[in-house]
């Protein structure tokens, strides 16, 4: 799951183990704060049927200082904290990179802004931790198959942790499986295909969610305040 950072693994584990409680979870794993509507299935699940579930994101912390600093942050890292990194943290493509600065770089500057380039580098990080921990997850529990959960810039056409984990094993056999949010309930059988085909080899249709606030001020100071409950995070 890309909802629990790598670092988190022995919180999650005493939990599906009954050790700990869920409020435990939700406040010593770090979890999102959308975990009790929008994960908690998935994992309660897992825990009623004996199932393994991987912490597969990279440390936020180790994440945001190469966000702010650059891939040169992880020289400096501890024996202790790089264990948690695995081999060829920034490894991507052209198409990933096209991809990203065209999505970001409209809102965040252009290819040449440092800040963005150190972004990008962050994103590699987060998407070639979780296709190590995805093969490490393979090796410990061969008799298994994976279904890895994560946001679907890591996934769509076969991008960001696809691509790093086909890079690291092109021999896997990989689905992936993208949600479509529709505008409006389709008449008959049709469904919103157009520009959306090459998001995934599977694809399924969500009728769209009410929305969050209808006030813009009330939704820009509740992001807001999201950012503010963000660790603060040092670089040293």
């Amino acid at each position: 799951m890309e909802q629990f950072e790598v670092d988190r693994q022995p919180v999650l584990d005493r939990y599906l183990a009954g050790d700990i409680g869920e409020m435990e979870l939700v406040e010593d794993a770090g979890a999102w704060p959308i975990y009790k509507y929008a994960y908690r299935p998935l994992v309660e699940f897992a825990r009623r049927q004996g199932l393994p579930v991987i912490a597969a994101n990279a440390p936020g912390d180790i994440v945001r200082c190469v966000g702010r600093e650059g891939p040169e942050y992880l020289a400096g890292l501890n024996a202790a904290r790089k264990r948690h990194i695995p081999d060829a943290p920034f490894a991507g493509s052209a198409a990933y990179r096209e991809k990203f600065f065209g999505t970001m770089g409209g809102r965040h500057g252009t290819a040449d802004n440092e800040r963005l380039q150190n972004t990008y580098h962050a994103q590699l990080l987060r998407d070639n931790t979780m296709a190590s921990r995805i093969l490490a997850a393979r090796e410990r529990h061969p008799e298994h198959q994976v279904i890895h959960l994560t946001g679907t810039f890591h996934s769509e056409e076969r991008l960001g942790t696809v691509e790093a984990l086909l890079q690291r094993n092109p021999e896997l056999s990989v689905a992936v499986i993208s949600p479509v949010f529709m505008e409006a309930q389709p008449d008959g059988d049709e469904l919103p295909l157009t520009g959306n085909q090459n998001k995934g080899d599977y694809l399924y249709f969500l009728l769209p969610l009410p929305p969050e606030y209808r006030d813009e001020a009330r939704g820009h100071e509740s992001m807001m305040d999201a950012f503010r409950k963000v660790p603060e995070t040092t670089c040293d």
